[in-house]
């Protein structure tokens, strides 16, 4: 299975406890991990994480700038053109659109107030809906949506 792991770039420690979790869950399931380049937040825990289990092989990151902005060694990389000669936030949009199209499962961990986060989950919503979730951090307690 391809599983997107996308999400916040400012998170608590329980926002990364629970990706560094389903990170070890998805890899010990053997399923195929795809994220986003952020040097921050989700995206790096999701990297870093795949990096100390040394499975860098199950790891897709998609980037859309010249070179990634973040990759650990070994990780398969998906560039995603820029067809639309965008900026900001609208280019990473694009780029998180062309992720979601590409899995059969997405993981959003959201950080209750990132537009950029909300906006990928109502997107896959509508993408992968039998397969989308998100979990959310509220005064440092996670609280699960499950949309199935």
């Amino acid at each position: 299975m391809k599983l997107l792991i996308a999400g916040s770039r400012h998170v608590t420690t329980a926002m990364l406890t629970l990706t560094r979790n389903l990170v070890q869950e998805a890899i010990d399931a053997g399923h195929e991990i795809h994220v986003g380049d952020n040097p921050h937040g989700i995206d790096a825990c999701v990297q870093n994480t795949i990096g100390r289990l040394n499975a860098a092989d199950a790891l897709h990151v998609y980037y859309i700038t010249l070179t990634p902005r973040y990759a650990i060694a070994g990780a398969n990389l998906v560039f995603v053109e820029n067809t639309m000669r965008m900026n900001g936030a609208a280019m990473f949009r694009w780029r998180d659109a062309r992720m979601i199209e590409s899995v059969d499962r997405a993981a959003f961990i959201w950080n209750g107030s990132s537009p950029g986060t909300k906006a990928g989950y109502d997107y896959a919503k509508r993408v992968v809906p039998n397969g989308c979730f998100m979990m959310y951090s509220e005064h440092g307690s996670m609280t699960e949506w499950i949309d199935s």
